[in-house]
């Protein structure tokens, strides 16, 4: 199974000090270097969990949960990853409890204000069809497939890096992608909005 996706951005020497710095001494209870990351990182967290989740009215309030539980124990942080890697591995989580909960407190759907859309006036309404179809496909998934393809196929990480982020090994992660992609496929046969958006994502034909 061949699967591989470019790295979106590779960290600097620069950044990583500065990071580490930043992690030191909040670390230390220092209130300034909390704020920094916080602010540093809060943006795609929330992207992450938008990403992962689609649509929910309690993004903002998941995003608050995650850095509660960063800053938490962010003392045990020992620095064998990025403080980002560390700090998504939180995020997923916290997504991945979200999911597993879901079936038995069920949200609703029709608040479309946090769909990303693309920047053209005249697409607006295919690209929240195209997500309306998506994300309804992806809450029939397991939440751990679920994670591993959007991680992949959305938010294009690397295999590597989705298998820190979540646990797992290489291996799993791809098991987990191929699987996903065959049940949306199957899914998307009589459905030409979701059909025409995987094989946008994934570069994909399937008759």
């Amino acid at each position: 199974m061949e699967l591989s996706k470019p790295r979106k951005y590779a960290a600097t020497r620069e950044d990583v000090l500065v990071e580490q710095t930043l992690v030191e001494k909040a670390q230390e209870g220092e209130q300034w270097a909390i704020g920094k990351l916080y602010q540093d990182h809060v943006v795609q967290v929330r992207k992450l969990l938008l990403s992962i989740l689609g649509p929910n009215s309690q993004i903002d309030d998941l995003t608050q949960d995650v850095f509660v539980q960063v800053f938490t124990s962010i003392r045990r942080f020992q620095g064998n990853s990025r403080f980002a890697t560390w700090l998504h591995r939180i995020a997923v989580n916290v997504a991945l409890s979200w999911l597993r909960q879901k079936k038995r407190t069920p949200f609703a759907t029709d608040d479309t204000t946090a769909i990303p859309t693309a920047p053209q006036q005249e697409r607006q309404a295919q690209v929240q069809a195209q997500l309306k179809e998506l994300y309804g496909v992806l809450d029939s998934l397991s939440p751990k497939r679920r994670i591993a393809f959007i991680l992949f196929e959305i938010d294009h990480r690397s295999l590597d890096e989705i298998a820190v982020i979540t646990g797992s090994n290489v291996a799993t992660i791809k098991s987990r992608i191929f699987f996903a992609r065959k049940d949306i496929f199957k899914k998307a046969a009589s459905r030409p909005v979701l059909k025409e958006l995987m094989e946008d994502l994934t570069g994909d034909e399937r008759k």
